[in-house]
């Protein structure tokens, strides 16, 4: 899965979610703080931000997030990045 690909599903999950895209990480941001990050440098690290986070099934789509998330981290880093014409 593509970082373009990703940041489409989980803005279309909902208005709450966004997304800071780093050099080194791929941040998600629920109601103004942040959540979780994919790392950009490393494959199969994902980590929850805040220990808060921690209900992250409980919150809208969660269970879809975690999935897409999981999918992303999953992806060798030099597939990630898309296509520049």
């Amino acid at each position: 899965m593509k970082y373009s690909e990703a940041t489409k599903l989980i803005k279309g999950l909902s208005k709450e979610y966004s997304i800071n895209d780093y050099k080194s990480v791929f941040k998600i941001i629920y109601k103004s703080k942040p959540i979780v990050w994919v790392d950009k440098q490393e494959q199969f690290n994902f980590r929850v931000v805040d220990a808060s986070a921690s209900g992250l099934a409980k919150m809208p789509y969660g269970h879809k997030l975690l999935m897409i998330l999981s999918e992303l981290e999953m992806t060798p880093l030099d597939k990630r990045k898309d296509e520049h014409k």
